[in-house]
């Protein structure tokens, strides 16, 4: 899921990722190298920061994203369960 919000000429992009590879008998095994690609309205797009959060680990860390062709695209970090990033973009 996909979340966006305009504050000013800033757009704060929040993406859930869920693992449904799980069963309840079972730990999940860890998702890793999964690229990320959302489409973004047309204009002229500067990418700010983007950091993840995995509920439970505490804190939230930087992830390495960028902006081209008109999407913001980053590989996520490895996740057993769910992740949120937040991203940060002007225009």
């Amino acid at each position: 899921a996909v979340y966006q919000k305009r504050q000013g000429n800033k757009t704060r992009i929040v993406i859930h990722l869920l693992n449904y590879e799980m069963t309840p008998e079972q730990d999940p095994a860890p998702v890793s190298g999964l690229p990320v690609s959302i489409a973004l309205p047309s204009g002229d797009w500067i990418m700010e920061s983007a950091r993840s959060l995995i509920p439970g680990a505490g804190q939230m860390a930087p992830v390495e994203a960028r902006i081209e062709e008109g999407c913001l695209r980053f590989v996520a970090p490895e996740f057993r369960i769910y992740q949120i990033i937040e991203a940060t973009a002007t225009q």
